[in-house]
């Protein structure tokens, strides 16, 4: 767009033409289209990082956890033991 050319939003109307509703609803559309897209990316991401996570980072930390949950079953059937006093 050269200077010579005004603001325009259509063909016919320059920006200063149009009505505050027109103007509200493109700027309303371009920010939906906008929320849309970053979400889209955002759940690529998301998905990605998460069969990464899957595939690799899981397999190495799934035995601590199982450790603990073992640890955890152990120390309640000792809570239930009876005590010597």
């Amino acid at each position: 767009m050269s200077l010579a050319e005004p603001d325009q939003i259509s063909k016919t109307k320059t920006l200063y033409e149009v009505g505050a509703w027109e103007i509200f609803w493109r700027n309303f559309l371009a920010g939906a289209s906008r929320t849309i897209g970053g979400l889209v990316i955002y759940l690529a991401v998301l998905y990605v990082l998460s069969n990464i996570f899957i595939a690799y980072v899981w397999p190495v930390i799934q035995p601590v956890f199982q450790q603990m949950g073992e640890t955890t079953d152990l120390l309640k059937q000792l809570q239930g033991m009876p005590t010597v006093r």
